[in-house]
């Protein structure tokens, strides 16, 4: 519709739903980047909950008024906050010349074997989702598969972290129908694959990226969840747990999570730190005083 506008006219002025400006939601991400890179596009207003703009309206990621000027340059889009101090400590943070974005250290489900699974059960193939080709712990699955139990059966067993009836809990099955993950058998924070609204500044029971918790050794999880980490010791995990907490990480997440999904791409702008023992940052400080010694870095 946008891209119809432009070619009728030189010039046009539209409210449209705003998370194309967040690289966010179902439209192409190629034609997201084209938008915020296109210099004659200016955002004239925007209202992070849509019900400012329209009281019956509620769409996740707010509302935009934009002004296409062909015969106009403006700065382009780029990243967009409309908080000035978000973007501001934004370009503190990825100018640093060792940037690292913390989304390459993000895992999401873990998945079934599959070839092994229906070896042992071949009817599983006509209750796991898409004709049976559905590798992913979905996050109904306990409820699905009777495989799946409240104690381990052998030492082989791994646990699952999941939901059932929206509570958290944790369900076991043998390793071996499980595939090998990275940080399977490693330390990880979990933390829900969806919360809240992505209103920045969302706080308990609602909180932008909802309650982590430290994942153990040996445990997976349902497509519910995602996991930051591959730690080899248990203090790394909780000091990566800590780090989550702040009102920093929270800011930073905030520039591009604008809807209840908490997937890796909004992870883009958050900084992966060292957790180490050899960090400069004092992990075992409050989470308040860490986020002082992250203002200063």
């Amino acid at each position: 519709f946008m891209d119809s506008a432009y070619q009728l006219s030189e010039k046009a002025v539209l409210i449209t739903p705003g998370r194309f400006l967040f690289n966010a939601g179902k439209t192409p991400r190629l034609w997201n980047e084209k938008m915020l890179e296109d210099e004659h596009l200016k955002v004239q207003s925007y209202f992070s909950k849509s019900s400012d703009a329209f009281p019956e309206v509620n769409l996740m990621g707010g509302i935009t008024i934009t002004l296409r000027d062909k015969k106009q340059s403006f700065e382009k889009i780029g990243v967009f906050s409309k908080f000035k101090e978000i973007n501001s400590i934004l370009q503190n943070v990825i100018k640093v010349k060792d940037f690292e974005p913390i989304d390459s250290n993000i895992y999401t489900q873990n998945k079934f074997d599959l070839e092994t699974l229906y070896k042992d059960y071949p009817t599983y193939k006509n209750i796991i989702g898409s004709d049976g080709r559905e590798k992913r712990l979905t996050t109904s699955i306990f409820d699905q598969l009777p495989i799946f139990t409240e104690e381990p059966k052998s030492k082989n067993d791994i646990s699952i972290f999941g939901l059932i009836k929206n509570n958290r809990t944790y369900r076991f099955i043998p390793a071996k129908y499980i595939e090998d993950q990275k940080n399977t058998n490693k330390f990880k924070v979990l933390l829900p694959k969806s919360n809240g609204s992505g209103a920045l500044g969302e706080v308990v029971p609602t909180a932008l990226i909802g309650e982590p918790i430290v994942g153990n050794i040996g445990t997976g999880y349902t497509q519910s969840f995602i996991s930051i980490g591959a730690f080899s010791t248990i203090k790394e995990a909780e000091s990566c747990l800590k780090y989550i907490k702040t009102k920093f990480v929270r800011s930073m997440l905030g520039v591009l999570k604008v809807t209840q999904d908490n997937n890796k791409d909004v992870w883009k702008y958050v900084p992966l730190q060292d957790f180490s023992k050899n960090s400069k940052i004092d992990w075992s400080k409050s989470i308040s005083e860490i986020d002082q010694q992250l203002y200063v870095k």
